[in-house]
């Protein structure tokens, strides 16, 4: 289901709306600031949309002021880091190589790697809006990375191992056609972090980029995730773009 206008779609967010077990719908801006979303909203109504999510780049000031007045509600700073490669540079120099080992994921390692994903993600925006079952957040990311093993959302999952067990994961999406890369997933297992363990994963997964000829890598995280903002620009990722995410519900649910 969709509507479309001139100014943006909205349309109904199918796996959203089974995963959570209530009708999800999202605003796709087209171009330009947008002054009424009245359609949209009438379309949610009428659609018994519990929950719609729009995205808007942060420098739209008129946009986010009238979408706040419509009931809408911050709910994540989306930012967008990306990074292009260069051989010279030293992240691919011997001193920072992976000091933990990092490899392909294998079938067995995915119940472990759930299970810290379960753990891993809570400062995304499903959390930072409490209306979403905290159970369901957990298993939202979950199924995630049970999907980038099994399902193909990924081209490769690039594992952590301490003392012979999985403790993080990253993963990581080719664009051929452009060709670009895309960091997806990164999760560390609650008693591994500190270990440099983050730093690892992230600089094995740009060495498998780099073997694979990209040009340049993005990665998105939350504005309020200080420590992937640090370690990003640590390897070189620059600031690419920084939007805000809105949630507005209608009823409780």
């Amino acid at each position: 289901m969709m509507l479309t206008t001139e100014a943006y779609t909205c349309r109904l967010r199918e796996w959203d709306s089974e995963f959570f077990a209530f009708p999800i719908a999202e605003i796709t801006v087209k171009k330009g600031s947008i002054s009424d979303f009245s359609s949209a909203l009438n379309w949610c109504y009428d659609n018994k949309v519990e929950c719609v999510y729009l995205l808007l780049p942060a420098s739209d000031v008129a946009t986010i002021r009238h979408v706040e007045e419509s009931g809408f509600r911050l709910a994540d700073i989306r930012t967008t880091l990306a990074c292009s490669f260069d051989p010279t540079l030293p992240i691919f120099g011997p001193a920072c190589r992976p000091s933990v080992i990092c490899r392909p994921h294998q079938p067995g390692d995915i119940p472990k790697l759930m299970h810290i994903a379960s753990t891993a993600h809570d400062v995304t925006r499903f959390y930072t809006d409490t209306r979403f079952p905290r159970r369901k957040c957990s298993r939202l990311y979950s199924e995630w990375i049970r999907k980038s093993c099994e399902e193909n959302f990924s081209d490769i999952v690039l594992v952590s191992e301490s003392k012979g067990e999985p403790c993080g994961y990253i993963t990581c999406k080719l664009d051929r056609e452009k060709p670009t890369g895309q960091i997806g997933l990164v999760g560390v297992a609650e008693f591994a972090r500190g270990r440099g363990v983050g730093g690892s994963l992230v600089s094995s997964a740009l060495e498998w980029f780099a073997s694979n000829e990209v040009e340049s890598v993005s990665v998105v995280t939350q504005g309020q995730n200080k420590a992937a903002l640090k370690l990003y620009q640590r390897f070189g990722f620059d600031l690419l773009s920084l939007d805000l995410w809105f949630h507005k519900w209608f009823s409780g649910v």
